[in-house]
């Protein structure tokens, strides 16, 4: 941090491929002008895998890595090509449009350590949270389970994890309009329950079954209200009740996550 561009440059050593010319340390800002997206995309998905992969491992429960995912927005140079590029919020009759274009950018975040495993973004206009979410997970680890807001209560989403089988789960919070039927009792709060997929997913997605299994807990923290969460860890001895539940409030940490990366 004390030092200046052209000391870290000079400290580097670089030369021109296939060329025995050092490389002046202006010259190395004017390529960095030049660099464009793909050394950057290849970097982040370098250190992502290793170094994101590595503390997933390290900080996991019962041979899971803890993973987050979640939508934020990043504000991008005011520029009329980012605006046509990325849009932003609708103009507001008091307070116009948005001071900046904005970026949607949804993450997979192992959220234990806070590092970014994988990234996807779009315009604000244009596209879809869920439609980037589809997208990244495809770059979800095996063994891992995956702890999401009830905005991803989408049975399309959630058996798409599960149909990548490699033993990934999905942990999430129910909503007031989720119905289901109970198939059997496992304890106290602990429920097998089967879920209808809509006949409007199944034609969007032939591939996806009528039904849909899962398990849903019912607890209650002290001084809140009753929740239920539904997941695919289905077997109560494997991952007890009371850890589930406990674990589901780990989900906060991606918000803390991006905080830290924006800031």
């Amino acid at each position: 941090v004390s030092r200046s561009m052209k000391e870290l440059v000079t400290s580097l050593d670089l030369a021109l491929p296939g060329k025995n010319l050092d490389v002046a340390a202006s010259a190395v800002t004017q390529a960095r002008k030049r660099l464009g997206e793909a050394p950057l995309e290849w970097l982040f998905r370098l250190t992502g895998n290793i170094w994101g992969l590595r503390s997933a491992r390290t900080h996991d429960w019962r041979g899971l890595s803890v993973l987050g995912m979640d939508m934020s927005t990043l504000r991008v140079p005011d520029s009329q090509e980012n605006r046509d590029t990325f849009g932003g919020q609708s103009p507001d009759a008091k307070r116009g449009a948005s001071g900046y274009p904005l970026v949607r950018m949804v993450s997979m975040m192992v959220l234990r350590s806070h590092l970014v495993l994988a990234t996807r973004v779009g315009p604000w206009k244009g596209s879809s949270e869920i439609s980037l979410a589809r997208e990244l997970i495809e770059d979800m680890p095996e063994d891992a389970l995956m702890i999401l807001d009830r905005g991803y209560l989408n049975w399309a989403f959630l058996s798409g994890i599960e149909r990548r089988q490699g033993n990934r789960h999905w942990l999430t919070r129910a909503s007031k309009r989720t119905n289901w039927k109970v198939i059997s009792h496992q304890g106290t709060g602990d429920f097998i329950i089967e879920l209808k997929v809509s006949s409007k997913a199944r034609k969007m997605d032939p591939s996806l079954p009528e039904t849909l299994w899962c398990r849903a807990l019912h607890y209650q923290r002290k001084g809140f209200q009753p929740q239920v969460i539904l997941t695919s860890l289905l077997s109560p001895s494997e991952f007890p009740a009371q850890e589930v539940a406990k674990l589901y409030h780990e989900r906060w940490e991606i918000e803390l996550g991006f905080g830290e990366v924006k800031t």
